[in-house]
């Protein structure tokens, strides 16, 4: 339990024993009117420290609902977005690189469960867009503006280790793999070489369909809503599909590709013991980044 919740809850009782003591003594105590103008104020206090705990400790909750469209090809057992973010350079060779692997050890996968590979694709691609796009929470970005290169952005890390959660390549992939996730095993790299710093006394919680990430402040969760909608047609011809084209076909009849739209919904509740904390700010900034750079990472438009 979080030590400021047991210090709340401590001080609720000693507010309510004291008032309560306070007032069996002004009872038996009734010809002392500075006890009762005392005890008077006592109450008084108590009831409006109590209505501003209330109002002022109360949590806050940010939703945002994002898309990741994910194509199938049951032929060339491999899976891919049909149309990768121009601004998102780093995430199509996190998922053709796993789904290349996958396609080597376990191509059946594409053909009979290609709901759950869409789905663990996503999962697995959270994680790398924490590990390569996010892997600092206090990060900052360097722009490089050039004539000739173009714009070039980097990112800093500004967090220190020592203060800092800080989770290994090898415990995500530790993680996906006691998810039950397909990509789990010798997959490149989730992020750049580095790992993963989260504010202090956080958490990771990979499962089949969510990441969860809780620390004192706040908890965050990405979690899968799949539309339940199929396309057969193949990527780039806006669901046009010509009679007879045997390139669209499995030797068996069924179709070659299968395209789904699986929504991600994220949540930030911000505690309300910490609402009007000195570092709260950072926290909402934090989070404000994280979703704004995820939208970034699997949306196109």
């Amino acid at each position: 339990m979080d030590i400021l919740k047991c210090v709340l809850i401590g001080l609720i009782v000693a507010l309510a024993v004291s008032l309560a003591c306070a007032l069996v003594i002004t009872w038996n105590n009734t010809g002392s009117r500075n006890l009762v103008l005392g005890t008077g104020a006592l109450a008084g206090a108590v009831i409006l420290f109590s209505v501003q705990l209330v109002f002022e400790l109360t949590k806050s909750v940010v939703t945002e609902f994002i898309s990741a469209e994910y194509t199938i090809d049951r032929k060339e057992h491999k899976i891919r977005s049909p149309k990768y973010p121009e601004a998102c350079l780093l995430r199509p060779g996190k998922e053709l690189g796993a789904a290349a692997v996958l396609g080597k050890s376990d191509p059946n996968a594409y053909k009979s469960i290609p709901e759950k590979v869409t789905h663990d694709m996503v999962v697995y691609s959270v994680l790398a867009y924490l590990a390569t796009t996010y892997p600092d929470w206090q990060q900052r970005e360097i722009r490089y503006k050039g004539s000739l290169a173009g714009t070039i952005t980097k990112t800093q890390r500004m967090s220190d280790p020592k203060k800092s959660t800080v989770i290994s390549d090898a415990e995500l992939r530790q993680m996906l793999s006691s998810a039950g996730n397909l990509f789990s095993e010798n997959s490149p790299s989730l992020g750049e070489g580095g790992n993963i710093y989260l504010p202090q006394n956080s958490t990771l919680e990979v499962a089949d369909s969510s990441v969860i990430i809780r620390n004192p402040f706040c908890k965050t969760t990405f979690s899968l809503s799949p539309s339940g909608s199929v396309s057969y047609s193949k990527p780039g011809h806006n669901g046009v599909v010509k009679l007879g084209d045997k390139s669209l076909e499995m030797p068996d009849g069924s179709s070659r590709y299968e395209t789904r739209l699986i929504g991600i919904k994220a949540e930030i509740v911000y505690y309300g013991l910490r609402a009007n904390h000195r570092l709260a700010p950072k926290y909402r900034e934090w989070g404000k980044s994280l979703l704004s750079g995820m939208r970034n990472w699997f949306e196109t438009n």
